[in-house]
């Protein structure tokens, strides 16, 4: 049920995701960059987790998205509404505990302004 939240607001739009990533703004916390936009004609963000074949194998890359999606959904009411929103994390966080990968994702948000207390 709580994965159901974070499906509905998807970026799936191939021409919004290229539009994400040329114009968007970044921010590089220690395993996860959030690539970010202001979309002011959504009244809710969107998100896509983008993981590389860098990452590893196709296990490791679906636990990454998994862990990913688990961290996104708990904190999904408290980020700021308008806006899309592209997690990119490196090779780092397959190492990284989930707890930590969960306070190292609400950290690089706070850090990108897309926090709301």
């Amino acid at each position: 049920m709580g994965i159901a939240r974070f499906r509905k607001q998807v970026l799936k739009n191939r021409s919004w995701i290229q539009r994400l990533f040329t114009r968007g703004r970044r921010q590089q916390c220690h395993c996860i960059t959030v690539v970010f936009l202001n979309q002011q004609e959504t009244e809710a963000s969107q998100f896509l987790i983008a993981v590389g074949k860098r990452i590893g194998s196709a296990v490791e890359r679906n636990r990454v998205k998994r862990v990913l999606r688990e961290g996104l959904d708990q904190c999904l009411v408290s980020i700021r509404p308008g806006y899309w929103v592209a997690l990119v994390p490196d090779r780092r966080f397959l190492q990284t505990p989930s707890s930590r990968s969960h306070a190292e994702l609400m950290r690089c948000l706070q850090k990108s302004g897309l926090w709301q207390a």
